[in-house]
């Protein structure tokens, strides 16, 4: 939908019998998720036309919650129905449209559980997102890459919940200031 437009059906992922739109950016891409794979699509171009079918990234192949995709095309989500679940962040970082090696980071919980969910992403790339802890309790988390070697270290995560320990906390955003 755009500006008063109808509705626009877009195609599922290649090979694909359906999917479902998770986020929108201002230049026009899309995440789009489907039974077993996680694409972004560029769904509009400068001129609001509609996209092509050849524009697509195939970020992962395997059926992903998508969570979240910053102005800058980059994007965070959660490999879903496998255990343990793990959080993944994808920074396009030569800007050429594809997964090149080293551009996914692994987000592990960096407090010994066995689930971390990559929810929100800004345009810095820090990802907000909850991690088991050994109790089985969520606890938020802003991820920052420190040392920009796209490995998720534990020192680089900074836990948002520590008022309330016996809570479990999702966050499902972050800003561009980081909060």
């Amino acid at each position: 939908y755009r500006d008063g437009d109808e509705m626009i059906e877009l195609d599922p992922n290649p090979g694909e019998a359906s999917g479902y739109a998770r986020a929108l950016n201002n230049d026009g891409y899309l995440l789009v998720t489907g039974s077993d794979s996680l694409w972004r699509a560029r769904v509009t171009n400068d001129a609001g036309v509609v996209y092509e079918t050849g524009d697509r990234t195939q970020l992962w192949t395997e059926y992903c919650s998508s969570y979240d995709l910053n102005e800058a095309g980059d994007a965070c989500w959660a490999v879903a129905g496998s255990s343990p679940v793990y959080g993944y962040r994808w920074v396009d970082g030569d800007a050429n449209g594809e997964v090149d090696p080293g551009e996914t980071t692994e987000l592990l919980s960096p407090w010994g559980g066995n689930r971390t969910a990559a929810q929100g992403i800004n345009l810095l790339g820090q990802v907000c997102g909850y991690a088991k802890n050994l109790l089985g309790k969520s606890r938020g988390f802003l991820w920052t890459d420190e040392n920009t070697n796209n490995v998720a270290e534990v020192s680089e995560f900074v836990e948002l919940t520590t008022d309330y320990p016996a809570a479990n906390i999702f966050p499902h955003c972050v800003n561009d200031f980081g909060q």
